[in-house]
């Protein structure tokens, strides 16, 4: 087992190559920051996986357009830099249903119709007529308005949502009826299972569904145990009488329409033009059984793959950045591995203090949580909350419990049964250089989303860079140094000079190398390392065993020989051998 002295040495030198490892970090991403690197990686990817016509569409909804970073005066504007796979999905769906010409410009023939009929002085009975004669236009036309129309004609000759309900209601009550088992309620019973099938087939108004409901309730006997239940039917039959306003019926038919994008995906994507992107969202759908919402979690897993590659490639680049940024780092800070070590095992006193640092380190910076989200300073992102569905449109508020993280729209309109809102957020840390948190929820969620905050590039480096600075260890260059100094190599050399360069090379080369390599694996793999070995560290040297009195020490016993006169022999009394 490795003595203290090593095991802090070793602590020390993790310590130096974690934070050179961040330095090198830092500027990689600035490098890609200013380039938009992973913007335009992103770009690539989805490119690749949609196509070009429709990587433009998504990336000109503006649910993604408004995420990404503007006025760069580097490059042009390639996007946002992340995308969530739920707006990936939704976004997609959207462009789907644009795409179906068909479709849209039925839906929106019929969104036309329904406007006109909501003019002033119209009633509901007008206002379905006048829609139904504008779907029997379109249903003259060829597939798909045709059976889009003559569906929207089945459901207007339907009753209208708040007397489907009361049906509903009538049902239960025949159920509940049958239960009862009472002889004289047979009538009642005959008369409204027939009055609920013939309201659910149409065959009836809503005026006389009252009339036979009334009629029905007036034939109970008049005894005293009918008393009760024959106030509960005639208020049931009121409710049934209720005004029926026009915005309750255009409310309804609206949502009828609206509703056409996702009981026709199957036949929007077959109207999709032919190619990778067709066949990929046909073989998901029927994946998911004609089921929306489970294709739009297989349109997220397919995007997630997808990204998983996107980042492959975006590691492979940036290794070779980073290596030549690794390399250029420990030359001009002078982080000589080997001579590093030599001072560690030298002065107990800097191995101490260092170690201390590293262990300070380690407890105010704590692995992060799977899954959390990381937003850098004036950044955008925008992400989604979980809703229980309603049955009415509504209001949602978002909020956030950080005032640098602020929502751009805190109040959207959600129409009835949504089970998601969207929601996109700026950061602005403004000068603050420590990292922060941020909660986004709303009292309508069932769910809440977490952000990471990150302080600026340029703030971290600082930050870093003095750390680094301040260690108590020969790194770094000097002009006028200590003996010390000049003699760990630490003075700026006459460049102008082969001698001191070829010098310089030879003393510190190898352990700048070491430390290029070192660097390269990367900061996670490097704090990782540091708390493993500190909680090797704190368990400290196991206690040594105590010696046990003889007694205790098991004596092996021959054949025939009891434990008892074992022990004897053993201490040398009476029978001993």
């Amino acid at each position: 087992m490795f003595g203290s002295g090593i095991l802090d040495t070793v602590i020390g030198l993790i310590f130096i190559f974690l934070l050179v490892s961040l330095l090198v970090t830092i500027v990689n991403e600035m490098i890609a920051a200013a380039f938009m690197s992973r913007a335009k990686w992103l770009r690539r990817g989805i490119d690749r996986l949609i196509g070009t016509d429709w990587m433009t569409k998504l990336y000109d909804h503006p649910l993604i357009e408004g995420t990404g970073r503007k006025n760069t005066t580097l490059v042009a504007n390639p996007g946002p830099s992340y995308i969530p796979s739920r707006s990936f999905a939704n976004v997609l769906m959207s462009i789907v249903q644009q795409h179906a010409g068909a479709f849209a410009a039925c839906q929106q023939a019929l969104r036309s119709a329904l406007d006109d009929a909501a003019r002033p002085g119209a009633t509901p009975a007008s206002l379905k007529a006048q829609l139904a004669a504008a779907a029997r236009e379109l249903q003259k036309k060829d597939d798909p308005s045709k059976r889009i129309a003559g569906d929207l004609v089945r459901y207007l000759e339907a009753p209208d949502a708040d007397t489907r309900a009361w049906l509903g209601e009538v049902s239960a009550l025949v159920t509940a009826l049958q239960a009862a088992g009472k002889a004289e309620l047979q009538p009642l019973r005959d008369t409204l299972t027939q009055l609920v099938a013939d309201g659910f087939n149409t065959k009836t108004g809503v005026d006389d569904l009252y009339t036979r409901f009334a009629a029905a309730v007036a034939s109970l006997p008049t005894d005293p145990d009918m008393v009760r239940l024959k106030a509960e039917l005639t208020a049931m039959g009121e409710r049934l009488k209720k005004p029926r306003t026009v915005a309750d019926a255009y409310a309804d038919i609206q949502r009828f329409i609206d509703g056409f994008s996702v009981s026709n995906v199957r036949q929007m994507l077959d109207a999709l033009p032919a190619g990778d992107l067709k066949t990929a969202l046909l073989t998901l759908y029927t994946d998911a059984n004609d089921d929306v919402e489970k294709f739009k979690e297989n349109i997220e897993v397919w995007f997630n793959n997808a990204m998983d590659r996107v980042n492959g490639w975006y590691k492979r680049q940036s290794q070779l950045v980073i290596s030549g940024l690794a390399l250029m780092t420990a030359v001009a800070m002078n982080v000589d591995t080997i001579l590093i070590f030599k001072h560690l095992q030298t002065y107990p006193a800097a191995r101490e203090a260092l170690v201390g640092q590293a262990v300070q380190f380690a407890q105010k910076n704590p692995v992060p949580a799977p899954g959390d989200l990381t937003v850098a300073n004036q950044e955008a992102f925008s992400g989604y909350l979980k809703l229980k569905p309603v049955d009415s449109e509504r209001t949602v508020t978002i909020t956030s419990d950080n005032p640098d993280v602020k929502v751009r729209v805190p109040s959207v309109k959600v129409p009835k049964g949504a089970t998601q809102v969207s929601f996109t957020v700026d950061v602005d840390m403004g000068p603050r250089d420590q990292p922060g948190t941020a909660t986004i929820k709303s009292t309508d969620a069932t769910d809440e989303v977490k952000l990471t905050l990150t302080p600026s590039l340029f703030k971290q480096f600082d930050t870093v860079q003095k750390k680094v600075a301040d260690l108590t260890i020969p790194v770094g260059w000097v002009r006028d140094g200590t003996v010390a100094e000049k003699r760990n190599g630490q003075i700026i050399p006459g460049f102008r000079e082969v001698g001191n360069q070829l010098g310089l090379l030879r003393q510190h080369g190898l352990g700048w190398l070491l430390t290029a390599l070192a660097a390269t694996l990367g900061a996670p793999f490097w704090f990782d390392m540091l708390n493993r070995v500190i909680s090797i560290r704190a368990t400290g040297k196991p206690p040594e065993e105590e010696p046990k009195p003889p007694k205790a020490v098991p004596v092996p016993v021959e054949p025939g020989e009891s434990p008892q006169e074992a022990d004897r022999i053993r201490q040398g009394g009476p029978h001993s051998r």
